[in-house]
């Protein structure tokens, strides 16, 4: 695979091959939103679609804080990255796959019980509760483990 640098040559290649890898990303995850809310809607019917939409903002804030880790992960491993410093960068990459997965498992424990205070806090109706706290606590154990890990591959 050849090296794109965002130092050396074409700016705008350079960044062209930097943007393509997010792009695909946000669109994957935009995919998934689209078939989930179409999936859910067709065959679980309208009170199971509103208890979706009822998490929405919960759910965004799991993606974006795994996100947030990632970013600032992959932000350590540059610069040893950009130095040269193969036994940092070593540790750097071993220590974000530790720490995401520390990061994860703590989340989804944190999440999984404050998930009925939260959705209490955003005013969820009593008819939608139960279905969009089950909802929650599937997605966020779940998501959370796979996507987070998944974001150290982007190293």
């Amino acid at each position: 695979m050849k090296n794109h640098s965002l130092t050396q040559g074409s700016i705008a290649k350079g960044l062209l091959f930097f943007v393509i890898p997010l792009f695909f990303s946000n669109l994957f995850q935009q995919l998934y939103n689209t078939i989930d809310t179409v999936l859910v809607g067709h065959f679980l019917g309208d009170n199971a679609l509103a208890a979706m939409g009822a998490t929405a903002a919960i759910f965004e804030l799991i993606v974006q804080f795994s996100n947030g880790c990632g970013t600032g992960f992959s932000i350590v491993t540059a610069r040893y990255f950009g130095s040269r410093n193969e036994d940092e960068l070593k540790k750097s990459v071993a220590a974000s796959l530790i720490l995401g997965l520390v990061i994860s498992i703590a989340i989804t424990i944190i999440s999984y019980f404050s998930m009925p205070y939260l959705l209490t806090i955003l005013k969820t109706p009593q008819s939608i509760y139960h279905d969009s706290l089950n909802y929650i606590r599937c997605i966020s154990a779940l998501f959370k483990a796979i996507w987070t890990f998944l974001n150290h591959l982007k190293l």
